[in-house]
């Protein structure tokens, strides 16, 4: 439910302005197995639990809080920048920590909507700052319906394309910040920024989304917009990607904007149970020093049940240790955060809700600390895990990739990453 702006319950609706922010709660019944629980063993709450604000036009994902003495309930203050009517969407799918191992049980997720309302006033809109990509809190936003955002910001050029040029909206929604302006960054501009640039891509899989996007200017699956080619591109061809077929073979950036910016893609799977020093080491060898680093991993190692996820948190930070002191000490290195995940299961894997959600929460704290040892200016955090609602995913297709034109809001979120970065 949405309490009063004082904090007070109410079942009634509850009367906002654009710009402020409320709590929700969301209240479950007692844990079906409390002799399983001890939470100084885990790295997420007790319960997985699926929330969104969902309005007319708009729709925010929310990542709920487990009160500390009252383990079965769970809160965030959310924050409405957008005017809207707004009810809580929920499901619970696994209680009792049972997300971690979810093939042992039974996935029967129980959905819910809030008693009440949060009915959000407009307000006059004053022209906002663009966002800094390195200010984890800028990246907090919902995403809105596009004609409503052509009318509220007529004027930004974020949301002006239509879907014959770069448009980036999916399910005719934009991703919009809350509290600063999107700074859009086309495919040329970005090219431009990496002109002359040597790029090397450590990647399980959903990197590779956004360079075919990126080397084809958005016109990948731009035709084809099945499901298998907006949802998973596992089975593409690769002979028209000669860098997926040989990691010495670049990436190059050249046909159209003479940009000669080269990309060495490499492909991991688990960093958890593999070992991937040898084989990185033998890769960098056979090719050209890089001059920024792409890394993203954790959506394989979420995927293999027997995978805890306290073991991940202890590869992945030896990974980043490895890779910012041995591997690439002068480098920028960016950070992808696993995947959103939600509303389903995939055949043979262990992707869900709370699994996705505790790796992506691992990966922004062994980045955090990372952070403060080596500088904000060289670990950078590509938290494309922020864009997730249940819209935007490809579980009813089998997959854990989200929706192809989602890649291209991605790719925005990384430009301002490296773009403003460089110019800073």
């Amino acid at each position: 439910m949405f309490l009063q702006s004082d904090g007070n319950f109410t079942t009634n609706h509850v009367l906002l302005t654009e710009g402020m922010a409320t709590c929700v709660v969301v209240l479950l019944g007692p844990s079906p197995a409390t002799n399983v629980i001890r939470p100084e063993n885990h790295l997420g709450p007790t319960d997985s639990v699926m929330l969104q604000a969902v309005g007319n036009t708009t729709i925010i994902s929310i990542e709920l809080q487990q009160h500390r003495r009252q383990p079965n309930a769970y809160f965030a203050s959310v924050h409405f920048a957008q005017a809207d009517q707004y009810i809580l969407r929920g499901s619970v799918e696994f209680r009792s920590y049972f997300w971690e191992q979810p093939i042992y049980h039974w996935y029967k997720p129980v959905a819910f909507n809030s008693v009440n309302m949060a009915m959000v006033k407009s307000l006059y809109k004053l022209p906002q700052d663009a966002c800094d990509a390195r200010n984890p809190d800028h990246w907090q936003g919902a995403w809105m319906n596009k004609t409503t955002f052509q009318t509220a910001y007529p004027l930004d050029f974020y949301g002006m394309f239509g879907p014959i040029q770069e448009d980036h909206a999916e399910f005719d929604r934009l991703f919009v910040p809350d509290n600063c302006r999107f700074d859009y960054i086309s495919y040329g501009q970005a090219a431009q920024c990496l002109r002359d640039q040597v790029i090397h891509v450590w990647d399980d899989g959903n990197i590779r989304r956004n360079l075919k996007s990126f080397e084809s200017a958005n016109r990948w699956c731009k035709d084809n917009k099945t499901a298998e080619c907006w949802c998973n591109d596992e089975n593409d061809d690769i002979k028209g990607f000669p860098w997926l077929q040989d990691s010495t073979t670049p990436l190059t950036i050249n046909k159209t904007w003479h940009a000669n910016t080269r990309i060495f893609y490499h492909d991991l799977q688990s960093i958890t149970v593999s070992s991937y020093k040898p084989a990185m080491q033998k890769q960098i060898a056979a090719v050209a020093p890089a001059s920024h680093v792409l890394l993203g991993v954790g959506n394989y190692d979420a995927a293999l049940n027997r995978i805890d996820p306290k073991e991940f948190a202890y590869a992945f930070d030896a990974m980043v240790t490895y890779l910012a002191e041995k591997v690439y000490p002068h480098q920028t290195i960016v950070v992808r955060t696993p995947q959103y995940f939600c509303c389903g299961q995939v055949p043979s894997t262990s992707w869900n809700l709370g699994r996705n959600a505790a790796f992506a929460r691992v990966v922004r704290h062994v980045v955090e600390q990372a952070q403060a040892k080596h500088g904000s200016h060289r670990i950078l955090l590509w938290d494309v895990y922020r864009l997730g609602i249940e819209e935007n995913t490809c579980v009813s297709q089998g997959a854990a990739y989200s929706r192809k034109n989602v890649v291209n809001v991605e790719n925005i979120m990384l430009w301002n990453l490296l773009c403003r970065h460089r110019s800073s």
